[in-house]
């Protein structure tokens, strides 16, 4: 069970499967609006209170404000990621997204892998 979710598909997603990954306390962020189409939410209360489960959103950020982002990280990335342990990913298919956190779970991440999961 996870403290936080942070959803960012571009499609509107099932939460309630979201929500049952989720511990006590936790919170599903969800980051970015899916097309006009697909704006229905809907999700019922009574867990929410039970579980003390928390639902959050952010918009993204404007197209000035995500240029000047980009260029202070353009601007530091050489004082960053000077040692090669530091960049470690591992590309991994969604669907074996229950061995990554098995893996995870079980402590088997010896070489800090950051995981990005590719659809």
């Amino acid at each position: 069970k996870f403290d936080v979710i942070i959803d960012t598909s571009p499609r509107n997603s099932d939460v309630g499967l979201f929500m049952g990954m989720l511990k006590c306390n936790g919170v599903y962020v969800r980051v970015g609006i899916p097309l006009g189409s697909d704006m229905n939410f809907c999700y019922d209360y009574i867990p929410l209170i039970f579980t003390q489960k928390k639902i959050a959103g952010s918009i993204v950020t404007g197209t000035r404000r995500m240029k000047r982002m980009l260029q202070m990280t353009t601007d530091e990335l050489e004082s960053y990621g000077n040692e090669a342990e530091e960049w470690n990913s591992k590309i991994v298919n969604f669907d074996q997204v229950n061995d990554v956190m098995d893996d995870l779970l079980n402590g088997r991440n010896t070489n800090n892998w950051r995981y990005v999961l590719v659809w």
